[in-house]
């Protein structure tokens, strides 16, 4: 992962979700992850590329402890000041955690700038205690906010998401061997990118006729 990509990005990053849109777009998948991460008390998790902690906080809410890894040191501050234990990693290494440390796994648009996914992948299996659970969250190739994305990746130079790589929800079941067993799979955030009127109109409208198209995909699975 390319430490450069996020030297700049740190403030923005929440700033942006200050925004008129951004605080749609929070929402939204705020309440995406509220749907899929279940309620356990004083269990371990890990999130993987935890960037400023803003959606982290999710974690902590439903009781868990965590301990988060980054390679940007502007974000890890930022996810201390908040509270946070956190550890500076980059995710293309070994995680440095031994053999069935966590009880849950968590990572959100991280992937995207890896190489090797699935090497990752590898990797939370090993550290997650049995029975323990993945939350695999990417930008969706299929949705309106790649087409965005890609085009401002040709106009904008060091634009973060040039060089990322987006997956569908088939694209992440493919990441996936037979160490795991897929607990629910989809895309959310059906928010189009041009910060609309009546949100939750054109959410439920999109969602409705094209399910696939989400911002996000995500993939929960259990360690088998």
């Amino acid at each position: 992962m390319e430490k450069e990509i996020f030297k700049n990005l740190a403030n923005k990053y929440d700033s942006w979700f200050e925004t008129s849109l951004g605080k749609k777009v929070f929402n939204s998948e705020k309440s995406c992850l509220e749907e899929l991460i279940k309620k356990r008390e004083g269990k371990l998790a890990i999130d993987l590329g935890i960037g400023t902690g803003l959606f982290s906080k999710i974690l902590i809410e439903k009781g868990y402890r965590v301990i988060g890894i980054d390679i940007s040191d502007e974000m890890l501050k930022i996810a201390k000041d908040r509270g946070f234990e956190v550890i500076k990693h980059d995710l293309k290494n070994p995680l440095p955690f031994k053999n069935e440390t966590f009880d849950f796994a968590f990572s959100m648009t991280s992937i995207e700038f890896l190489k090797r996914p699935e090497d990752l992948i590898k990797e939370v299996n090993r550290i997650l205690k049995k029975d323990g659970e993945f939350l695999l969250i990417t930008l969706n190739s299929l949705s309106l906010w790649a087409v965005v994305r890609r085009i401002k990746g040709l106009f904008i130079k060091n634009y973060v998401f040039k060089k990322g790589k987006f997956y569908s929800t088939n694209n992440l079941k493919k990441l996936f061997d037979k160490n795991w067993r897929i607990l629910k799979s989809g895309t959310c955030t059906f928010i189009p990118p041009y910060n609309p009127i009546f949100p939750s109109f054109w959410e439920n409208i999109i969602k409705k006729f094209f399910p696939f198209s989400g911002a996000l995909s995500f993939i929960l699975s259990k360690k088998c």
